[in-house]
């Protein structure tokens, strides 16, 4: 989800039939990873990780650099994890009680739209958008922004990198939100599950790390 702030993708969308370019996907995959189309590859999901990012259509789940297969992805507006959101935790009961993933990777990004919105004060014109689930929603990040007044009070730091401290601090909030979780300690400690923070930068396609604990 994005905003102005930095300069966006130049869009490449055409009125090309869908059909027309997913069938010269599927030839490329073939030709590229022949075994994708295979009857076991169609029987088989054994994902190793779980990608918990956010919505935006600037990047997914291929920065880790695993092949088709290999991830379980879940994506929702700055990769907020809500209680009362069954979808969210019925991905993370899925992937870790049944797929048995082997790691959760929480993955935000530079120039989140959910997050400059709230950095902005722009939230409550969510109501005039008839966005009022998103106005919502959204009281997660603004929270996490209040608890901290005097970075948010820092006139020596440009939005932007306001917009890239408060998504480490959210990817923290969110990772931490998780592994509080009862059935997630028991992975944790009956067959050693992790849990790692990241932050996509937009501008170099790098992943950084963030600390967790």
């Amino acid at each position: 989800m994005g905003t102005d702030i930095l300069t966006t993708i130049e869009p490449s969308y055409s009125s090309t039939n869908l059909l027309v370019a997913n069938k010269e996907w599927a030839d490329t995959m073939k030709t590229s990873n022949p075994s994708m189309f295979t009857p076991f590859a169609t029987t088989n999901h054994t994902p190793h990780t779980l990608f918990f990012g956010c919505s935006d259509a600037r990047y997914n789940e291929s920065c880790l650099g695993y092949a088709a297969g290999e991830v379980f992805t879940f994506k929702t507006i700055a990769n907020i994890v809500l209680e009362n959101d069954l979808s969210a935790q019925s991905a993370l009961e899925y992937a870790v009680n049944v797929l048995n993933v082997k790691q959760i990777v929480i993955c935000g990004h530079t120039d989140c739209g959910g997050i400059n919105t709230c950095l902005l004060n722009r939230r409550n014109g969510l109501k005039d958008s008839h966005c009022s689930h998103l106005y919502s929603y959204l009281q997660d990040i603004e929270e996490l922004r209040d608890e901290h007044i005097d970075f948010n009070l820092n006139k020596n730091v440009s939005i932007t990198q306001k917009g890239k401290e408060l998504a480490f601090r959210n990817v923290r909030k969110q990772a931490q939100k998780i592994a509080e979780k009862d059935f997630i300690q028991t992975a944790i400690q009956e067959r050693g599950l992790r849990i790692h923070g990241l932050i996509y930068n937009l501008d170099s396609g790098l992943l950084e790390k963030v600390e967790i604990h």
